[in-house]
This record gives structure tokens, sequence and C-alpha cells, in this order.
């Protein structure tokens, strides 16, 4: 994990690749947000989910060049939003329960968030 972030219905963690996964606090993985998208996984009791990354074209074009580790993120306190930043200055802000995109900027840090 590159980052971490904690509210009273989700966790959060960022990785290298890019991904952050968004767990429940029963340990559930409830969203994958970033690169990958569709992927199955193992979930509770061995039954396997299928996780929706981003909705649209548009969220998986941004989602796939977010440019790298994610160095930083934080949950709304309405655990609705996530906002995340990446080693290439990026700054998403995603829907948690969609797992989509809400805003992107990308020319608004030249250096990591």
């Amino acid at each position: 994990p590159t980052a971490l972030a904690i509210n009273s219905k989700f966790i959060a963690i960022g990785t290298q690749r890019g991904i952050i996964l968004v767990f429940d606090l029963f340990e559930e993985l409830r969203q994958q947000l970033g690169r990958s998208t569709g992927s199955a996984v193992s979930g509770g009791g061995g039954a396997a989910s299928t996780l929706s990354g981003t909705a649209n074209d548009r969220d998986s074009s941004v989602a796939s060049n977010t440019g790298g580790a994610v160095t930083s993120i934080d949950i709304s306190g309405s655990g609705e939003a996530l906002v995340s930043g990446y080693t290439s200055g990026i700054v998403v802000l995603w829907d948690i329960i969609k797992g989509t995109i809400l805003k992107s900027v990308a020319d608004a840090h030249p250096s990591p968030i």
C-alpha cells in the first residue's frame, strides 16, 4: 500500500499500480477504483464477485492514465466520495458507491500529490 484513508463507512487503500481498493468495515471489498475494471476477486466465503471499476469510457481513459502510484487519498465525511492524488500530479474525485470518476484535474500540479 502507498496510501490509506479511513472513515466511519470505508477503508481505502491506494497501491503502486494506481488502483484504490475500498473495503467496508467488515473487511469486504466493495469497490476497486482505477486501472483494472471488471476484475473478479474472491470475497467472503470463497464466492467470487465481479467488481466494477469505472463505469464509462471517459472514466476508463482517465483512470488508465493516472500516471503511477496512488500517493494520497481521503474519504469524504459522508463516505460517498474519495479524492486521490497520483505520482504524475493528477487529482481524481471518485464516487465510491458507483465507482465512477466525478472530476479529474490533470494540469494543477507538475509533481506528485
